[in-house]
């Protein structure tokens, strides 16, 4: 599988760590570092602006094929009006919206009937939801005790 970016950095570990993601999960998860420049190249911006931060890696279950990013900025910028962060999440322009599941997921997995799926909102919450839904489960699981899928 081709990955944009580099392994998280600390500061990276720990904002996941505030969400109940630990560094074993992060990985699995697929998320990457980027540089300024590398994050602004894989949501198609050629414009100024500070794009570094952590790389969402997209893929289908039981594919390898990266179908698309989501980029969290380290550092977006700040509405001058409220206060508040302003594009802290950016696609590439044009790209449709994507259903977020969490890589390890099967296939198999989203034709069951016996699991519960429980949508969220956002990729980060689905990755937490994700690792608890494994929790204490111990390597012979044949399956998460339920599928949370990211909007």
């Amino acid at each position: 599988m081709n990955l944009r970016g580099s392994p998280l950095t600390k500061n990276d570990l720990a904002k996941l760590a505030e969400r109940w993601i630990d560094p074993d999960t992060a990985s699995r998860s697929l998320f990457r570092h980027v540089t300024s420049e590398e994050g602004a190249t894989s949501v198609g911006r050629n414009g100024s602006g500070d794009y570094e931060g952590i790389l969402i890696h997209f893929t289908w279950p039981g594919e390898d094929q990266v179908r698309g990013y989501r980029l969290r900025r380290s550092r977006p910028p700040v509405d001058s009006e409220s206060g508040r962060d302003k594009e802290k999440y950016l696609t590439a322009p044009g790209d449709a919206n994507k259903l977020f599941i969490p890589y390890g997921i099967q296939p198999e997995d989203l034709s069951s009937r016996t699991l519960s799926i429980l949508i969220v909102e956002g990729e980060f919450k689905a990755t937490a939801l994700y690792r608890l839904a494994q929790y204490g489960l111990g390597e012979a699981a044949e399956q998460p005790r339920f599928l949370p899928i990211g909007l």
